[in-house]
């Protein structure tokens, strides 16, 4: 007789039945998988908040520190026109005042975790203005060490856009259930 069967406040259960604290039919996830969902979580957090504090810094010191219309005349028209580039000024102005905008909001979107996918985008075209301005302006067009900034955000970015929404767990997006179109975890 087994210890079980000999004690009467202990009841027999059934090896087949999943355990009391799982709903009948739903297999609990294993410790490990548990453990590399919140690795990737963490991961995408992680990624989330080094380009949303880099990009919300980028974008407070190009509209507050210089001022959006400083900021464009000096550091990007003046420069091009030094550079004898042949795009026109209407095209850097606006690039000289759409950059620090599309930085400063996509930053805090991606530090609050709301529309990031949207504010990924923004961001990624902020990067292309950013790199084609530095390519047309630099003394030797194609020399512009993009190593030293856009890279690494642009590598950063694409793996936060590129990975599943699902493993972004801590977003405000995940917390109000807006985020995924459709109902789609993946999207």
């Amino acid at each position: 007789m087994d210890a079980a069967a000999r004690s009467p406040g202990i009841a027999r259960r059934d090896p087949a039945e999943p355990p009391a604290a799982t709903a009948p039919g739903v297999n609990p996830a294993p410790r490990g998988a548990t453990i590399a969902a919140m690795e990737r979580a963490t991961a995408l957090f992680v990624a989330r908040w080094v380009l949303g504090l880099k990009f919300v810094h980028l974008g407070w010191h190009k509209c507050f520190a210089w001022g959006a219309g400083e900021y464009t005349r000096a550091m990007i028209v003046e420069e091009a026109a030094t550079a004898g580039s042949r795009v026109p000024d209407a095209v850097w102005w606006t690039f000289g005042y759409a950059t620090p905008t599309l930085e400063l909001v996509g930053g805090a979107l991606l530090l609050l975790g709301l529309r990031v996918r949207e504010a990924g985008l923004a961001l990624g075209v902020a990067l292309v203005f950013t790199t084609f301005r530095k390519l047309q302006t630099s003394p030797m067009a194609g020399e512009y060490p993009l190593f030293t900034d856009e890279f690494p955000l642009a590598a950063l970015l694409l793996a936060v856009l590129l990975l599943p929404r699902a493993w972004d767990r801590w977003t405000l997006d995940a917390r109000l259930g807006g985020a995924r179109p459709g109902g789609n975890p993946a999207a």
